[in-house]
């Protein structure tokens, strides 16, 4: 007389755990937010401070699989002669979206306990780029200099960053909720920007 009983209970939890967010839905969620990325650019001969705009949102809910995407807004500097980090290095202007993905198995049932261990473990995520390009167009240079990069097939690793690190430095008083580091890698190509979150608005 108990076995239908213990029947019915099975049946009732097996929809909650299934409704549970497994590794991959947990880790999108952490990445998602308005950043702002420090850069410099010059016009007429003198370095202004500025701010270029990436934003992690939800990807199209016809997806096969739960996805994110990353969108990279025009810096609207079309007056600077060039743009570059604190470190130096040049800075395009960089203008599209990539949809990113979580590779990998993922359990329900362990989702909670390996996303914790994850961040411990190396403080972030690495995600797969499903498709996207990237038009890039260097600062002063015109659209002649313009090109795209496929990055399908590529990565994309967003992570804590760690204080007294290099990031950390180049992110300096910036103003913001959480602090990550976003690299972006496919073939050849690398890039890498220290992210501050801003509060929604």
């Amino acid at each position: 007389m108990r076995l239908p009983g213990v029947l019915l209970l099975i049946a009732v939890a097996l929809p909650a755990r299934a409704g549970e967010p497994d590794l991959a839905r947990l880790a999108l969620q952490w990445v998602r937010g308005d950043y702002r990325a420090p850069l410099l650019c010059e016009f007429e001969g003198r370095p202004h401070r500025g701010l270029r705009r990436v934003r992690i949102a939800p990807g199209p809910p016809s997806a096969a699989r739960p996805s994110n995407r990353i969108l990279f807004f025009d810096l609207e500097a079309e007056q600077a002669t060039r743009c570059f980090s604190d470190l130096g290095s040049e800075e395009p202007n960089l203008v599209g979206t990539l949809e990113i993905s979580f590779p990998g198995p993922s359990r329900p049932d362990t989702a909670r306990r390996d996303f914790d261990a994850a961040l411990r473990r190396s403080g972030g995520f690495s995600f797969r780029v499903e498709r996207g390009r990237l038009r890039v167009e260097p600062i002063g240079a015109g659209s002649d200099g313009a090109r795209e990069v496929d990055f399908a097939g590529g990565s994309a690793t967003i992570s804590r960053v760690e204080r007294g690190s290099d990031a950390a430095r180049r992110l300096g008083e910036i103003p913001g909720r959480r602090r990550l580091r976003l690299v972006l890698e496919a073939d050849e190509t690398r890039w890498e920007f220290p992210l501050v979150e801003v509060a929604p608005r």
